[in-house]
């Protein structure tokens, strides 16, 4: 009978052992690198960006927050909740000056996801904020193809 105690022990311990092993040695689950920070939408047009406006430089999915403050003395005790609306928003591109990098023109590349409800007041918010900060915020149709010259002109024409 110790013989068929120590046997199932034994097993016990070896079992225990495999469970330890798997768990040490098994993929760790959270987080990868994204093949591309873009879309391949947002990536044809930030290429047609760079090409059409070397004279500047250009940001891809630059958070709000970094880009426009919250001021502090108009929004008193409500600083913070005006902080978070724009905390973890996004534009897709944002075009500055090459040498202090101040921020010049937002663009926003608009798809379909642009139409359904939640985003067309998320939208309306964005282009309030940025029309409070001062800083041109611009919105472009995603399409197959695109028309450079209409691209820099409406951009030139915010940039005066």
């Amino acid at each position: 009978m110790t013989f068929t105690y120590l046997i199932l022990i034994l097993s016990i311990v070896i079992l225990i052992l495999l469970v330890i092993f798997f768990l040490i040695t098994r993929p760790r689950e959270g987080y990868v690198k994204v093949d591309s920070i873009f879309t391949p939408a947002e990536l044809k047009f930030y290429k047609i960006l760079n090409e059409i406006l070397p004279e500047y430089v250009i940001f891809g999915k630059v958070r709000v927050a970094d880009i426009i403050n919250v001021d502090s003395k108009k929004a008193g005790r409500k600083y913070l909740k005006y902080f978070n609306r724009i905390s973890k928003k996004h534009v897709d591109f944002l075009i500055c000056d090459r040498e202090t990098l101040s921020p010049l023109v937002a663009i926003e590349l608009d798809d379909r996801s642009h139409e359904r409800k939640e985003r067309v007041e998320r939208d309306e918010f964005m282009d309030k904020v940025f029309g409070m900060a001062d800083l041109p915020l611009l919105r472009f149709r995603v399409q197959k193809k695109y028309d450079k010259r209409k691209i820099r002109e409406k951009i030139k024409n915010a940039l005066q």
